[in-house]
């Protein structure tokens, strides 16, 4: 049985969208408090729902591969 998280440490870009940064400006917070909080304080997770995506996606692929060999 899988209870356990898997956690690794890899090197990622990560967008701020211009939509989250016009928010953030409108507050008294920096862009440098959120990138803090979302990254050092909160994380990043890949639940069942990334998975789902996923799968989604690699289907997806294969169905074009079947269509044009």
């Amino acid at each position: 049985m899988i209870k356990d998280n898997i956690t690794f440490v890899k090197e990622v870009k990560i967008k701020i969208t211009p939509q989250a940064q016009m928010v953030i400006d409108s507050s008294k917070y920096s862009i440098e408090d959120f990138k803090q909080w979302a990254l050092e304080d909160i994380g990043i997770s890949l639940g069942g729902n990334n998975v789902t995506i996923f799968l989604e996606k690699m289907y997806k692929k294969e169905v074009e591969k079947c269509q044009h060999p």
